[in-house]
């Protein structure tokens, strides 16, 4: 196949993500560098209380993308959130262009998947294996890159209660593009992906599939379980 036509296979799929990153990139405040002020700090939590994302980028050395951090309220119960965040049979439901989700393997608290991303219609896709590493008592998880497609990726999930019967989350990623037919669009990112992710767990929360609140969670996300092994922890990135 010739350069030409490579080009012509690719292009679309740049193109058709980037329509996607971009159409999503909205409603998101810039996180103050400084909290220590008071008032500031309260003015923060009473904008959260009404609804607003407040993201922070920040720069990775050594490449050309950023690592990004959103902070929102989703409008349910913590042990809603954690139950409906730790079924990933949800993550293609949360996570952009992201097309298909397969366990292959689990043990203990790390349970590791393969990933495919791409767009429908679009022959090229990306396939990715990452660790997810759960800290139920914290109402954390971690995830790292193991192999795939593209360069790197990493991040992390956290919640905790918001007043009554709301939950504060936070989504922290790094996704590294460069190098695949997206790369030009790898530092706009984490900056889209985010806001996108933070609303669509606010709308799932709130689909009828879990009008009947929390389905029973699945082994590594239980309190119950044992504490993360040495090799639990050697998966876990901590971002």
């Amino acid at each position: 196949m010739g350069i030409s036509r490579i080009k012509e296979r690719l292009f679309p799929l740049a193109a058709g993500i980037a329509v996607v990153l971009v159409l999503g990139a909205c409603g998101a405040k810039t996180l103050p560098k400084d909290l220590s002020d008071t008032n500031r700090y309260a003015q923060l939590r009473q904008s959260l209380a009404k609804g607003e994302k407040y993201i922070v980028l920040t720069e990775v050395e050594g490449t050309n993308v950023k690592h990004g951090k959103i902070i929102g309220v989703v409008d349910a119960p913590i042990d809603l959130v954690w139950a409906v965040t730790t079924d990933y049979r949800n993550l293609s439901k949360i996570m952009p262009v992201l097309e298909d989700v397969q366990l292959t393997e689990a043990k203990g608290r790390t349970v590791v998947y393969q990933m495919r991303f791409g767009l429908t219609g679009v022959p090229l896709k990306y396939n990715v294996t990452s660790s997810f590493v759960h800290f139920p008592e914290a109402y954390r998880v971690e995830w790292t890159y193991i192999r795939g497609d593209i360069r790197n990726t990493y991040g992390s999930y956290s919640m905790r209660p918001f007043g009554t019967d709301r939950t504060e989350v936070t989504l922290s990623m790094l996704m590294d593009l460069s190098g695949t037919a997206v790369g030009p669009f790898a530092q706009t990112g984490a900056g889209v992906v985010l806001p996108m992710m933070a609303d669509r767990l606010r709308e799932l929360v709130k689909s009828d599939v879990y009008k009947q609140g929390p389905p029973p969670l699945p082994e590594y996300a239980r309190r119950s379980s044992a504490p993360p092994t040495p090799i639990d922890m050697r998966f876990a990135e901590f971002d």
